[in-house]
């Protein structure tokens, strides 16, 4: 994660950007309120989608390590290409996007799969979560089956101070790609956080 979160600052700090808005989803989410406790003057404001402080189902990511750690990647690869239709896309996912996500990450290598596991599984932010000041927008699909991602963001609502929860009705967990998803819009949400 410490890697994760620096090269993360240093792509900031390279862009010249003095407070940035931040927007993470799922894993990324967990990498961004990483940063923004380590370096809190880079961030202006964050909006978190799909995501969590701590990963809400303890059982599922420490079977995932253990099955990526012992069973052949291209066995664990068939089923991920497999179940990814129900489990990462809702119905309101084009499928030529369906199509691009998945064209797009077919060559994850096994060891960087197996590493975002293991930080997943070693990484509880929610005791932390009262130190982030910036304002947090805090984005949720009722239709995702990646993960308890209502349950983990009313987790996260109780530890962070300046943030707002907002819904997505039939919205899976790959909300971003939802043609009914307008980050814009949430942009200007934040004016009443």
């Amino acid at each position: 994660m410490e890697t994760l979160v620096e090269d993360f600052a240093s792509v900031i700090r390279d862009a010249g950007v003095k407070r940035a808005t931040v927007l993470g989803e799922s894993f990324g989410g967990l990498v961004v309120l990483a940063a923004a406790l380590a370096h809190p003057a880079l961030f202006e404001r964050m909006i978190l989608v799909n995501s969590f402080a701590s990963f809400p189902n303890r059982a599922k990511i420490n079977l995932g390590v253990a099955l990526y750690s012992v069973l052949p990647y291209s066995l664990l690869k068939a089923y991920r290409t497999k179940t990814a239709g129900s489990t990462l896309f809702s119905e309101d996912i084009e499928q030529a996007d369906r199509l691009a996500f998945r064209e797009n990450t077919r060559e994850v290598h096994p060891e960087g799969y197996l590493s975002r596991l293991r930080i997943i599984k070693e990484t509880d932010l929610r005791p932390r979560l009262a130190e982030i000041k910036v304002p947090a927008l805090v984005v949720t699909g009722t239709e995702d089956r990646l993960l308890n991602a209502i349950f983990a963001a009313r987790e996260m609502m109780k530890g962070l101070p300046h943030a707002r929860l907002k819904i997505l009705e039939g919205t899976g967990h790959m909300a971003l790609l939802s043609n009914r998803v307008s980050v814009r819009d949430w942009l200007q949400e934040f004016e009443s956080i």
